[in-house]
């Protein structure tokens, strides 16, 4: 049964029972615990895996992989340079330790990584896509729109790079590209919020405010709880600042998990607020708020997302396949935000 891990697991371990050394076992073993997000299980095992063959290149790599998503940043890194030592081409090694480098701000060792990994293996879309944002972190736009329309060629349902595309398009001026995109990218997945709220601020930019209000409208539907979204909007509509609104903000900011994001954005709101009720002395203080949580949010305008821990999972030769344009990721890619400063 397709991902019947915990049918697999018990056949696995079986298996192990009887011949603990069984090298692809343990690897598969591994592969199902980090599928089921037990990554102190899948180090243990490929540890053992490790001692039955001590230069398998995609034990190293699983290894840098579990130790990141475990947050052993140090460990991954020596495990991905590991992987690199026995096979300077080993395309999820270098792609995963260009992702970690970024992670650590070592920009240019991410980008020499990310660029070998479109190098060795040009069908990689994904990496394609994140070699993008790392362009575009570094102001590199155009670029980063060749790597975003690569990884579309690649995968043309990558909403995401569609999305990004955009974003790049944006910055370089080109709002009606900027539209072109984000419209793709909602045509491929219309509950994408990020695609509404970037088409909101295009068509804001482009003066169609009677667009923009129903792409910022979608946009507040599909996320309640972005304030970025509300800010915008009611530039457009300031009649929708009122005491109903405010009360949802403040509700949101209280929030201990709330986003420095939201706490900027809904600082601008209240100070938008108090500036209709002429309540000066609070404006400044929400304003005075508003800036110090919001220039923090500008330390990661462009972040890689995707995150890459195992191989394939029923993967157990050195190197995985990744040759096929159309293989999905398991794994979620979250939508960028680019933002400018706002107007209070």
């Amino acid at each position: 049964k397709e991902k019947d891990y915990d049918s697999a697991e018990i056949t696995c371990n079986k298996i192990l029972n009887i011949d603990p050394n069984n090298f692809d076992t343990t690897l598969l073993s591994a592969s199902i615990s980090g599928a089921k997000g037990n990554y102190k299980k899948a180090k243990e095992l490929l540890l053992k895996a490790v001692e039955i063959q001590p230069k398998n290149t995609t034990v190293y790599n699983n290894l840098g992989s579990a130790c990141k998503a475990l947050g052993e940043l140090d460990e991954a890194q020596a495990f991905y340079e590991k992987t690199l030592s026995i096979n300077p081409n080993h395309t999820n090694a270098n792609f995963n330790l260009g992702l970690l480098f970024y992670q650590l701000k070592e920009i240019e060792k991410a980008k020499t990584l990310l660029e070998k990994t479109v190098e060795v293996q040009p069908n990689f879309a994904l990496a394609h896509f994140n070699l993008g944002n790392l362009l575009a972190e570094m102001k590199e736009y155009m670029k980063a729109k060749k790597s975003y329309k690569k990884a579309i060629q690649l995968r043309p349902d990558l909403t995401s790079a569609h999305n990004n595309l955009g974003l790049a398009n944006r910055f370089l001026g080109d709002y009606e590209n900027a539209v072109n995109c984000y419209k793709e990218a909602i045509k491929i997945n219309p509950n994408h919020a990020g695609a509404h709220s970037n088409l909101g601020r295009a068509q804001t930019e482009l003066g169609d405010f009677e667009s923009a209000i129903k792409t910022l409208g979608k946009a507040t539907k599909l996320e309640p709880k972005n304030l970025y979204n509300y800010y915008y909007l009611c530039e457009l509509k300031n009649n929708l600042l009122n005491e109903e609104l405010i009360n949802k903000v403040k509700k949101i900011i209280k929030d201990k998990s709330t986003t420095k994001r939201n706490l900027a954005y809904g600082n601008f709101l209240l100070a938008a607020y108090q500036r209709k009720g002429k309540n000066y002395k609070k404006e400044f203080d929400n304003l005075t708020k508003a800036h110090e949580f919001f220039f923090k949010t500008r330390e990661n305008r462009f972040t890689l997302s995707v995150k890459y821990t195992f191989e394939d999972l029923i993967q157990i030769s050195n190197f995985a396949n990744l040759d096929n344009p159309n293989k999905k990721s398991d794994f979620k890619i979250k939508p960028i935000f680019i933002v400018g400063v706002p107007r209070c």
